[in-house]
C-alpha cells in the first residue's frame, strides 16, 4: 500500500514537472511572438511617411 502511493505520489510530482515546462515553453512562445509583433509595428510605424506632411508638386521647387 505503501508502495503504490509512492508511486503516485512520484507520477503526479512527473506530471507536476512536465506540466511547468509545458507551461513555460507555451509562456515564452506567446512572449516571444508577441515581442516580435510589436517591434515589427514599431519599426513599420519609424518607416512610414503617413504621419508626415505632403508637399505638392509646385511646393517641390520653392527653393
Amino acid at each position: 500500500m505503501i508502495e503504490e502511493a509512492d508511486k503516485i505520489t512520484e507520477l503526479y510530482l512527473q506530471q507536476q514537472k512536465f506540466h511547468e515546462r509545458v507551461f513555460k515553453t507555451i509562456g515564452g512562445v506567446v512572449t516571444l511572438a508577441l515581442g516580435v509583433t510589436v517591434t515589427m509595428l514599431g519599426l513599420k510605424a519609424i518607416g512610414s511617411d503617413e504621419d508626415l506632411p505632403q508637399l505638392d508638386d509646385e511646393n517641390q521647387n520653392v527653393a
